[in-house]
């Protein structure tokens, strides 16, 4: 019997552009073989539900699926995949293309995706020297995630990884980004591990935990998954996979709810620890009117003990089942996660928008006082800790003023809870500081001006004034630098003004302007 030939079902689709690279945001329309002006969709599910976006557009590594094509007895599709720039990369019509060659049809599709961004901890734009020691209490921001994970523009929840600290005030502890040696054999090599140690140990610990954050509260919602890592500890102590689910703000949410899953810290080399579980049900709850529920996963630190910790191949699976080998994502797709939303943009870095409320990780200038929550600033929040040490460090006291007086460093101030006030722009244009040619040096964050300005007399220009003077001889005479005009004998000299005008008041001093919302980077 002669052999015949199909193309197979696959569980994921790979895009490669012309330069047979990954095609990032590549879409593809799927269309009636028919008739290509009709759309017809694809479905995510076995069951013809979940129904794709038209066109379908591919993640950053240029993957997407898995796709179940329906089949009506009476049309195929149409493929017609482009590039992001709209350049056609291929198309195929009468798809899936009919066959035999008795393989039996794939009609379940397990889609094995890691679903943590940078769990090698490629990227820290938020802690610039790998370093944080001692740990504050309350939240330390490790990095930024990428905005397509996180589209609720009115969010104040912070993405990325963080680690929130509860109590242990007094303690002798550190994070660290720490780059791995050159002779490193740790599967899948990783660039860099996230360790914490505690060398002295302060008051009760209550929280030390490392978490990532996805938008909605039900994701992975009554869902089995694998939370897969590489970890170290100097002792085996006990430590746990966090579930957080936060139901967010506005109206009568359902109070936050943390579900802690145990595990062990192997000691002697890095190990490979698995812990699979299944995702608490959020039906039944009340989520928030203000679109900032969020779901966060992470790893609690061993409490109230000694040690070093490690950890690295951060990894979250949907299913029962991981892959052999860690799933990563290349350096350059990491930044593209991580760093894509702000465009590469760091703490106290600023941008012009008419919108008038803040992206995730962004806070509007508004002539306040920022500072932690237990401070009295305007604006106050966790987040806000970098912000506060770089105007710190940046703009002197004139033009960022530090309640009570500066002390130290600005970390020390941060956790007395004092407020610094961001320097003035409300209705003012902005210039750039240093010493210009010609003009007066000005300094970071000076702000100087005024709207309106009324002259004084050193800023008259000078100049005279001519009027006509008539003695009792009624001899007329020019007094506007003429030679004098003598005076008629009996008559003695004297003075006279000449007739007032102008309105004394202050003249528009602005140059010609156009104002929007200025954003600052936490």
């Amino acid at each position: 019997m002669a052999s015949t030939f199909a193309l197979a079902p696959i569980p994921l689709w790979v895009i490669l552009d012309s330069f047979g690279k990954p095609a990032a945001g590549a879409k593809m329309r799927t269309l009636s073989s028919i008739n290509h002006s009709v759309p017809k969709p694809v479905f995510a599910n076995a069951d013809g539900t979940g129904p794709y976006d038209n066109p379908v557009t591919f993640n950053g590594n240029g993957t997407q699926g898995p796709f179940y094509w329906e089949d009506n007895g009476v049309d195929k599709y149409f493929l017609e995949i482009k590039d992001k720039d709209g350049n056609l990369i291929f198309s195929i019509n009468n798809y899936p293309i009919a066959g035999g060659g008795g393989v039996t049809p794939i009609n379940s599709v397990n889609s094995i995706k890691n679903h943590i961004i940078d769990g090698q901890f490629k990227f820290f734009n938020r802690v610039p020297s790998g370093v944080v020691a001692p740990i504050v209490v309350g939240t330390t921001f490790i990095n930024d995630n990428w905005v397509q994970y996180f589209p609720l523009l009115n969010s104040s929840k912070p993405h990325g990884w963080r680690f929130v600290k509860t109590g242990g005030v007094g303690a002798t502890d550190s994070l660290t980004l720490q780059q791995t040696t050159l002779g490193d054999t740790t599967e899948q090599n990783p660039p860099r591990t996230f360790v914490y140690n505690v060398s002295i140990l302060g008051a009760a610990e209550t929280e030390k935990s490392l978490l990532t954050t996805f938008p909605d509260v039900k994701s992975f919602s009554n869902k089995e998954v694998i939370v897969d890592f590489q970890a170290l500890g100097t002792v085996g102590a006990q430590g746990e996979i966090i579930v957080e689910q936060n139901f967010g703000t506005g109206g009568a949410p359902t109070a936050t709810l943390v579900t802690p899953f145990s595990f062990v810290f192997p000691t002697g080399t890095l190990q490979r620890v698995q812990v699979q579980f299944t995702v608490p049900n959020a039906s039944g709850f009340s989520r928030g009117t203000d679109g900032n529920d969020s779901f966060s996963i992470g790893i609690r630190f061993p409490l109230n003990t000694l040690g070093t910790f490690t950890i690295t191949n951060m990894a979250l699976y949907e299913g029962n089942a991981a892959p052999s080998e860690y799933l990563y994502d290349t350096a350059s797709e990491t930044r593209y996660k991580t760093l894509q939303s702000d465009g590469g943009f760091v703490t106290g870095d600023v941008k012009f928008s008419y919108r008038g409320f803040p992206d995730s990780g962004w806070l509007i200038a508004q002539d306040q006082t920022i500072g932690s929550i237990a401070s009295a600033a305007v604006t106050k929040g966790d987040d806000l800790r970098d912000l506060f040490i770089t105007l710190w460090n940046n703009v002197i006291n004139a033009w960022a003023t530090v309640s009570a007086g500066r002390g130290t460093s600005g970390l020390d101030d941060w956790n007395a809870n004092k407020t610094i006030t961001v320097p003035r722009s409300l209705g003012r244009v902005l210039g750039n500081a240093g010493l210009g040619a010609g003009l007066t040096a000005r300094a970071n964050g000076e702000f100087l001006g005024e709207q309106t300005h009324l002259l004084t007399t050193p800023e008259i220009p000078s100049h005279q004034h001519e009027y006509i003077k008539t003695d009792a001889a009624n001899i007329n005479g020019s007094l506007a630098g003429g030679p004098p005009v003598p005076e008629p004998i009996g008559v003695s000299q004297s003075s006279f003004n000449t007739k007032s005008t102008g309105g004394g008041g202050t003249h528009n001093n602005m140059q010609p302007s156009s104002f929007l919302f200025l954003h600052i980077k936490k």
